[in-house]
């Protein structure tokens, strides 16, 4: 008997999401001019950050040529809010949920499949069995350069934190329904 057949695990019947890479951590902190401020000094770049008036709220950090290695929010913390790895398409952001709804975990879709209103980038979120959130989205289409500057984004002004299609599924019950507190907007205090 093979370790996967032992294991109950039968990867050879699901191709997966075509993950192509890790791309980002986000993390709720309660302050994150700090927090920034910290990580800057070691040597990451702000690629964008949002405020709410002048106070920020939100800060992408990179350190790669990509917009966003980890990102913090202001909210109670510290704690992860989830992990994002990057997919080949949207095909595969779609096939990742069939294929979950196929291995009966479809309640553990959390958001989407939907397109962020900031980033523009196609996403959908999920819970693993042990209750992390992890995204699913496509490659970054904008590369940054060591030079260029922060893009400031003003809470007040942004419409919602997602758009195109998006839903939300919490049920009574589900670890998505558990999970809500920490499922909320970072921005939305």
């Amino acid at each position: 008997m093979t370790h996967q057949a032992q294991c109950g695990m039968h990867v050879q019947m699901h191709k997966g999401a075509a993950f192509r890479r890790f791309d980002h951590y986000q993390i709720t902190v309660p302050n994150v001019r700090k927090t920034a401020v910290f990580y800057t000094s070691l040597g990451f770049r702000i690629a964008d950050y949002l405020t709410a008036r002048d106070h920020p709220m939100g800060v992408f950090l990179h350190m790669k040529n990509t917009p966003y290695d980890i990102v913090f929010m202001e909210w109670d913390g510290p704690a992860v809010h989830h992990f994002g790895d990057i997919v080949s398409d949207i095909p595969s952001v779609l096939r990742a949920c069939g294929i979950i709804g196929k291995l009966g975990w479809g309640e553990d879709v959390e958001f989407g499949p939907g397109k962020h209103s900031l980033s523009h980038s196609y996403y959908v979120y999920l819970l693993d069995p042990g209750g992390h959130r992890v995204e699913l989205l496509l490659p970054p289409i904008v590369y940054m350069g060591g030079a260029d500057l922060p893009v400031v984004w003003d809470v007040r002004a942004v419409k919602s934190s997602v758009e195109a299609g998006a839903c939300r599924r919490a049920r009574s019950g589900s670890r998505s329904a558990r999970a809500s507190s920490i499922a909320r907007s970072p921005t939305r205090r």
